[in-house]
């Protein structure tokens, strides 16, 4: 059993990673798609996923969107393959792209909540 304080960080991780994921959703489904907006939620999805995975297994995250450093720490910790979107942290900023399409940003969406869903396979008692 894991120290309460480990429990807290993971589950408030996998909260904000699923508040992220609702906003996308929307954003999404908006008329007109705010497409900018989605494509901004779906990395700090992923983001706070994987610092809720790191909490647990009291590991250091960076506070600095650095996706691609956490991606690494996921990867010495996991068993098996849980895989960080190659395009999630792609649309980050404003401006990185002159106009991203609905369907980049419902791509985006689709990888990111499979990769949070697959992380928070690991804690079932999470889900609640």
């Amino acid at each position: 059993m894991q120290p309460d304080v480990w429990r807290v960080d993971t589950r408030a991780g996998f909260q904000k990673a699923t508040e992220d994921l609702r906003c996308a959703q929307i954003d999404t489904s908006a008329e007109p798609p705010a497409t900018e907006d989605a494509l901004y939620h779906s990395p700090q999805a992923a983001e706070k996923g994987l610092q809720g995975f790191l909490a647990w297994h009291d590991q250091p995250f960076s506070q600095t969107h650095d996706l691609g450093k956490q991606a690494c720490a996921l990867n010495s910790l996991a068993d098996d393959v849980v895989e960080l979107p190659k395009d999630a942290g792609v649309f980050r900023c404003p401006g990185d792209v002159d106009r991203a399409a609905v369907t980049d940003a419902a791509v985006v969406l689709h990888k990111v909540r499979a990769f949070v869903e697959a992380l928070l396979a690991r804690f079932p008692e999470m889900a609640d």
